[in-house]
């Protein structure tokens, strides 16, 4: 009975604290490989304030100076995550700024990766598809 106990305890223990997953900034990425040709910044900018709209969950979107973005999703007044995202005719990047409640462990050491939920790595993902979707379709349209 005891040896029950202690293992609904340990499994209730596990599920509470979540999955984190390993992850790092993603390198920048080629607006050439994504569009198929050049683009303006113009059209770069426009692609990358477009995708966080189209997103399931939206993302607010700012720009912050000339080449950087600044983008906040506020997921059900709990999840917060923030992202710079610098951006040229060439390329542009997804970078990590902040979160709440994402469960983000800093790198320990060197050499180490940091951790974060699933969550934020699937809203990002959603985020990144949806700007290489619209420099694809920046693209055609030129």
């Amino acid at each position: 009975m005891i040896r029950l106990f202690r293992s609904i305890v340990i499994c209730t223990m596990v599920l509470a604290v979540g999955c984190t997953y390993p992850f790092k900034n993603s390198p920048p990425t080629s607006v050439s490989e994504a569009a198929g040709e050049p683009l303006t910044e113009d059209r770069v900018k426009a692609a990358i304030l477009a995708a966080g709209r189209q997103t399931p969950i939206q993302w607010d979107m700012d720009e912050v100076k000339p080449g950087l973005i600044r983008a906040n999703l506020n997921f059900k007044y709990k999840h917060k995550i923030t992202l710079n995202i610098p951006y040229s005719t060439r390329s542009y990047q997804l970078v990590y700024v902040d979160s709440q409640l994402m469960r983000y462990e800093p790198p320990l050491g060197r050499g180490e990766t940091a951790r974060i939920g699933g969550k934020y790595l699937l809203w990002v993902k959603q985020l990144d598809e949806e700007i290489k979707a619209n420099l694809k379709a920046a693209a055609a349209a030129s």
